[in-house]
């Protein structure tokens, strides 16, 4: 069979996507002011799936098989997903210290004991 039906391709556009599916309903979340928490953990996944996706390309039976400034592409959006899952999780944490001021401390002491 040719490259693009080969399972080790098959996988990788599969993975590709669920990057470009979820990055769909991430665009719609930040759009709705949906919680820092949520938009977080949606980045984290697309970071994850574009992860897949790179791992996929370093595979024997591809490399050599997709333009570079498209790997560089997938790269980039690799990059950009995990900054924005970084960012909504430091603005998540934020709101909850500005609703609990003492909870920082709280979570120290708590793993402290742990």
């Amino acid at each position: 069979p040719t490259t693009d039906l080969m399972p080790d391709c098959l996988g990788l556009l599969e993975r590709l996507m669920l990057a470009q599916a979820q990055e769909c309903f991430f665009e719609r979340a930040t759009a709705d002011k949906k919680s820092p928490k949520v938009c977080a953990k949606l980045a984290a996944q697309i970071g994850t799936f574009y992860d897949e996706v790179t791992s996929a390309l370093s595979k024997d039976t591809l490399i050599g098989h997709f333009e570079k400034p498209w790997i560089s592409h997938i790269h980039l959006k690799q990059a950009e997903y995990k900054a924005l899952a970084l960012l909504h999780a430091s603005a998540a944490d934020r709101a909850d210290e500005e609703a609990n001021p003492n909870g920082f401390g709280e979570k120290v002491r708590s793993m402290s004991y742990n």
